[in-house]
């Protein structure tokens, strides 16, 4: 897709860690980095995040220049009942309206199906979004946290329906869970899809304070949030500590802070298309914006790996 540059800007934080501010300065260094793609969903801080990024592109009258991908399928109110929720042709139409007046605009650049499910007949799904684009709601659609095989089958429903193929596939890949590389580029290549990577610091365990403490910032996204005891676990394992070691040398090395040297070891792989930036903080995401000036060595990124326990 022309709007997959390297980099793009995850907003799930708005609304949640970043006040309007915030966000306003975020998607204001984004746009000084040629980072024009926002990624959000109808379901981030349920529907809080649509309408700060809608203000904060308003503000910046910056509308002509931005893409906005968005998702459906997940809770949008904590009040709906369950026939609001999921991925029935009824509620990915209702939800795809609800985006749009939610961001205040026409028509999403990309609009995806937030997660697999099997309780709806695929044929159902795919035609509800092939509708959206017949009528001009969405410019495009594509899919988020799809296995190979998950993705194969929609593909493959959507050939046989005869109307618009999805065009993109986003799921989670970085240096610690690397099983999207196992069959996925395969099936990307295959049906010419484009993918889109997100979690690539591994939702903070990929950082400075992790690598040098193994332990997370009290205040940070995993240190205060739902996701710690899970993290924490992961931390706990030895192959994990050890690549946070490989990490912190090679950072010694080359000047560069892990969560650079962690992102753009995911840049560098030749099936990934756009890499989400999800910053918790303005600081944050002016250290990763500045990873294409680094000019790290691709020898040096393609020697850190995952090492064996």
């Amino acid at each position: 897709m022309a709007f997959f540059k390297p980099y793009s800007l995850g907003t799930m934080m708005m609304a949640w860690r970043l006040d309007k501010t915030q966000a306003r300065e975020v998607v204001a260094v984004a746009l000084d980095h040629d980072i024009t793609l926002m990624d959000t969903s109808v379901s981030y801080a349920r529907g809080a995040c649509h309408a700060m990024l809608a203000a904060v592109i308003k503000e910046l009258g910056c509308s002509q220049k931005v893409q906005i991908a968005s998702k459906v399928g997940g809770v949008a109110s904590d009040s709906d009942p369950d026939h609001f929720k999921g991925l029935s042709a009824f509620n990915i139409a209702r939800q795809c309206d609800l985006s749009l007046q939610q961001l205040g605009v026409d028509a999403l650049d990309l609009l995806q199906l937030h997660f697999f499910e099997a309780n709806v007949p695929l044929h159902e799904q795919v035609e509800a979004m092939q509708k959206l684009q017949a009528v001009g709601k969405i410019k495009a659609w594509g899919v988020c946290n799809y296995s190979a095989s998950q993705f194969q089958q929609l593909h493959e429903c959507a050939s046989q329906l005869g109307g618009a193929l999805p065009v993109s596939n986003q799921v989670q890949f970085n240096l610690i869970d690397q099983s999207a590389a196992n069959e996925l580029p395969d099936v990307l290549k295959a049906t010419h899809t484009e993918s889109m990577v997100w979690g690539p610091l591994s939702s903070g365990i990929l950082t400075n304070q992790t690598a040098q403490y193994m332990a997370f910032d009290p205040k940070s996204r995993i240190g205060s949030g739902r996701e710690k005891e899970g993290k924490l676990a992961i931390l706990a394992q030895k192959s994990t500590q050890k690549l946070l070691q490989q990490l912190s040398q090679a950072s010694n090395k080359t000047g560069a802070s892990v969560s650079q040297l962690a992102i753009a070891w995911v840049s560098q792989q030749a099936w990934v298309n756009t890499v989400l930036l999800g910053p918790s903080s303005l600081e944050q995401f002016k250290e990763l914006v500045a990873i294409p000036r680094l000019q790290l060595d691709p020898l040096l990124l393609k020697s850190l790996a995952l090492p064996a326990v």
